[in-house]
């Protein structure tokens, strides 16, 4: 079968960014904060408010390094950034 193509029996199938955090990860980030115990519907949930914080978090670290005159966005943005949506680090 040298320089034929083969077809693929299985397809990938695509996933969002936010599935692919699994539970498992959220629920050890939910342990490290003091959650004792977790009810099923808070993962989707949590995948939200995550991905409501981190498209804030990142629009106004891009913000902060457009003012600056810069196309990098800098560590020190990104504290800006959270400094400014009132978050704590």
């Amino acid at each position: 079968m040298s320089g034929k193509t083969v077809a693929m029996r299985h397809q990938k199938i695509l996933k969002s960014n936010l599935e692919r955090i699994t539970d498992p990860s959220l629920k050890r980030l939910m342990q490290r904060a003091g959650v004792k115990r977790i009810a099923g519907d808070v993962y989707t949930r949590s995948r939200e408010i995550l991905k409501k914080t981190l498209e804030n978090t990142v629009r106004d670290a891009v913000t902060f390094a457009a003012h600056n005159r810069r196309k990098t966005v800098s560590a020190a943005d990104a504290e800006n950034a959270l400094i400014s949506n009132g978050e704590t680090f």
